[in-house]
């Protein structure tokens, strides 16, 4: 993107483009961006979060997240719509009757090219991004063009759950047969960024039920790219590694590519060494900048009994190259014995296996020694299972049944001080229009790991509007580590958004000087993959409009 409003190109080819550029020196003015996915976790994001690029330059991260969500919406329509055009072009034309016949069908064919409101769409995000994330990848996608009424948010491990339960037993390593109601089986999805953990029963009638709340962290397969940087670092230095980049940044992309390879296809034999080619344009820089041949820099490195050259090739030890999945395998393996010792899911002896690095053999046999007693299940290109299952998801939303809360949501109210519902704090009182009131209380409507149904609303709450003659109240949403959090400002609790709810100005009690505005009920639908919130004008019974922003400047 060199005008930083329009995409050029997306994946690989991005990568050769900005690779070709790189060479001749003109991509300075262009912006490539990569693993920008993982910016959306666990940060704090609003509209103006900006994204840097491999050399700082600065986006909007929304406009990126647009453009990339926009070609992909684009590729699909032109490739759909291209196969009705090759459909219309190979009719064979005999005579000018049968010519005219023709042209009426290929019109009837352009008339019914598919656009972006013909499709549902579905767009999955791991299931442990929190509120905001969510409302910004919608808020992005809705930018790239897709209709609001037809986009959903899918949760990764659940799209992979859904479709394997479909998948025949020959198409995996293990089996998911003979899950009958009441089974559960873990899903660990395991990405470039992120593992995403969750836990699913097999209900009465084939709908699925989370039996424990999404989670997971940051220890997916960029973790081990990550370590393997680090090596590269303390034998050749930061700065030839930087430099590298900028001045050969094809041959770059293809050493990351090599490790991505070997990171999945090497299989665990302490015996065996990991041969690595280093390109001949590094060997030439390496010796420029600090007037050493490789093998002098593995000899003068902590690695030097480690790592064997031969040629234009590392030999690593397997055991070092092993080390480079420590954290990510220790922090996955640590998590899913945590979640496993839970007696909500003790009983659970299936481990289904999805994503991108599930893929990898070395991540497969560490599951498999740290739980021996555990039917480990891989379908075959793991990694397509949450595109799969999404398919499935958009077809039928309601195949996960049921949720389970990973906080306790609420609002926070004013109470008048004294009142049985207030709770009185030093320094939580404030004079509120003429009324001495206690401040910051979170009303609680859901709590931690309360089962929710899909589509269920749960408890009204009242309120009324401090303001008398305000056509609109606004109520701040709070989440909370703790089951019964007394304020909103407690150490466990965080904001999360806010709601603006349109409500019937109350006049009277204006005029009389009751100095309360309108009142409206609460309630919120926590079923599905994303807040819901549904609200009733006291004075009308009406549904009003509710708008819940988690992404809000706060």
């Amino acid at each position: 993107m060199p005008d930083g409003e329009t995409i050029d190109s997306f994946g690989y080819e991005a990568e050769r483009k900005y690779a070709t550029l790189s060479e001749e020196d003109k991509h300075t003015e262009w912006y490539f961006f990569q693993r920008f996915k993982m910016q959306l976790y666990s940060k704090t994001i609003n509209r103006h979060l900006k994204l840097k690029d491999v050399s700082g330059k600065q986006l909007l991260a929304k406009s990126v997240f647009a453009l990339s969500i926009k070609f992909l919406k684009d590729d699909l329509i032109s490739t759909v719509n291209k196969g009705l055009m090759k459909k219309e072009s190979t009719c064979e034309v005999k005579d000018k009757d049968e010519a005219n016949s023709v042209e009426e069908g290929a019109q009837a064919e352009r008339s019914s090219a598919v656009d972006e409101h013909d499709i549902r769409w579905v767009l999955t995000v791991p299931a442990i991004w929190d509120d905001a994330a969510k409302q910004f990848m919608r808020e992005a996608a809705e930018e790239a063009g897709i209709p609001k009424d037809n986009l959903y948010i899918g949760l990764e491990p659940e799209a992979a759950s859904i479709f394997c339960r479909f998948l025949p037993a020959m198409d995996c390593k293990g089996s998911m047969s003979g899950l009958q109601p009441g089974s559960k089986y873990m899903i660990l999805d395991a990405g470039g960024g992120t593992v995403d953990i969750t836990v699913h029963e097999v209900g009465d009638e084939g709908q699925l039920k989370e039996k424990h709340k999404a989670s997971g962290g940051n220890w997916g397969g960029t973790r081990v790219d990550q370590e393997y940087h680090t090596f590269l670092q303390k034998i050749f230095g930061k700065a030839v590694l930087k430099k590298m980049e900028h001045c050969h940044m094809e041959d770059c992309l293809q050493m990351k590519c090599e490790f991505e390879v070997k990171k999945r296809l090497t299989e665990p034999d302490l015996g065996q060494k990991v041969t690595v080619r280093i390109p001949a344009s590094f060997q030439e820089l390496l010796q420029k900048e600090s007037g050493l041949t490789l093998k002098q820099s593995i000899e003068r490195s902590c690695y030097k009994k480690n790592i064997v050259v031969a040629g234009d090739k590392m030999r690593i030890d397997f055991e070092l190259f092993r080390g480079f999945f420590d954290i990510s395998v220790k922090e996955t393996t640590k998590h899913v014995s945590t979640i496993l010792k839970h007696p909500d899911v003790s009983d659970c002896k299936t481990i289904l296996m999805v994503g991108g690095f599930s893929d990898s053999i070395i991540l497969q046999d560490e599951m498999s020694k740290a739980f021996p007693d555990i039917n480990i299940v891989i379908p075959g290109e793991p990694e397509l299972s949450i595109i799969k299952g999404a398919v499935i998801f958009g077809h039928d939303p309601s195949v996960v049944a049921e949720r389970k809360l990973k906080f306790t949501y609420g609002t926070d109210v004013i109470h008048k001080k004294g009142g049985n519902d207030c709770n009185h704090r030093p320094g939580k009182t404030e004079n509120i229009m003429g009324v001495l009131s206690c401040i910051d209380i979170f009303s609680v409507h859901v709590r931690i790991s309360q089962i929710v149904r899909l589509g269920e609303a749960q408890a009204e709450r009242n309120y009324m509007s401090v303001h008398p003659l305000a056509p609109e109240a606004e109520i701040g949403i709070f989440s909370s580590t703790e089951e019964n959090p007394t304020f909103v400002t407690d150490d466990s609790c965080t904001r999360i958004g806010k709601l603006k709810i349109s409500v019937t100005p109350d006049l009277l009690g204006a005029m009389i000087g009751l100095r309360v505005g309108g009142g409206f009920s609460v309630s919120f639908i926590f079923g599905g993959t994303e807040i819901k919130v549904k609200a009733t004008d006291a004075a009308s019974g009406k549904e009003v409009d509710v708008i819940l922003d988690c992404l809000d400047d706060m």
